[in-house]
């Protein structure tokens, strides 16, 4: 464990560090502050933003509010430390929640007996754990902007097998036949242990756009359906995002309603399945259950 541990002297702060004998590419590291006194955990936390910007800190900073995430420049904190500059992992940008605890005075004499203990110091403490930040890696094609961090990280709570996860691209209209046009294909997904996402599914954003991103930059897969039942024309967002997940180099299933007369310009040279909406149960299946074989989705996805 590498240990950069900050406490307050002389009404200013001051560092001290453990360093272990190697530092490897699982060598975690534990940024700590301490307080000896009784404070809340705003009281710290505005403390230590306050005194580690003075002391030209840049590697750490609030991500907005105190006592919510902190984003870590990695970059910044390898550059900061000699030991640390050829640790493998630390790329990027990282967000972490503050650990807040209070430690109560030792009374080995009983002197206060019955009595609750006072506070003797006050610790806040951030992990750096090298397999959190190389699960958070999932793509290298695209740089991951700050505004995704924290999606994806709720996200992959929500799906730990986050690599048979697939990203559903479709007109979202409450129809019928939409509606079993979804269900048929997470259903045959289902039986080949994949599951079928909607961004409306759960909101890992409060911004229409990163939550939809959160999903392509998380899901391993995509698939798009383009269909004529409210109307012949293409929706633009399917289009986008089924361009966002290409450069991703990601698979994609695009399945072409066969009353449609042909995809548009930018994908019509591009392979894609037909079915029919009006035997969804017949068409859709048979599809699904080919494409994954030739795309080797099952061996990529183990």
């Amino acid at each position: 464990m590498f240990v950069i541990h900050h406490r307050i002297f002389a009404d200013s702060i001051i560092e001290d560090l453990v360093i272990p004998k190697s530092v490897s590419s699982e060598t975690k590291i534990l940024v700590q502050f301490e307080m000896d006194e009784d404070v809340t955990k705003h009281e710290i936390l505005k403390k230590y933003a306050k005194e580690s910007n003075k002391r030209g800190v840049s590697w750490i900073k609030p991500l907005s509010r105190v006592t919510e995430e902190w984003i870590f420049d990695l970059e910044q904190l390898k550059q900061s430390y000699i030991n640390l500059l050829h640790h493998p992992v630390l790329q990027g940008e990282i967000t972490i929640e503050p650990n807040y605890k209070q430690h109560k005075i030792r009374d080995p004499w009983g002197e206060y007996e019955g009595e609750e203990l006072p506070i003797a110091r006050t610790e806040l403490t951030f992990l750096i754990d090298p397999k959190e930040i190389e699960e958070l890696n999932i793509d290298n094609t695209i740089s991951q902007s700050i505004d995704l961090i924290n999606p994806i990280k709720k996200f992959k709570k929500d799906h730990n097998d986050y690599n048979k996860c697939g990203f559903l691209m479709m007109k979202y209209e409450d129809t019928k036949i939409q509606s079993s046009i979804t269900e048929s294909l997470k259903s045959e997904f289902q039986k080949h242990s994949f599951k079928l996402l909607r961004a409306d599914e759960k909101y890992y954003s409060d911004e229409l756009l990163p939550n939809i991103r959160t999903y392509m930059h998380c899901c391993s897969f995509g698939v798009a359906v383009f269909d004529r039942i409210n109307s012949n024309e293409f929706n633009p967002n399917v289009s986008l995002e089924i361009g966002y997940m290409m450069a991703l180099k990601k698979p994609i299933l695009l399945l072409k309603d066969k009353t449609l007369p042909s995809l548009h310009t930018d994908l019509v040279s591009k392979l894609y399945e037909e079915f029919n909406f009006q035997d969804i149960d017949n068409t859709v299946p048979k599809v699904v259950s080919k494409w994954i074989k030739s795309s080797d989705l099952l061996k990529h996805s183990k």
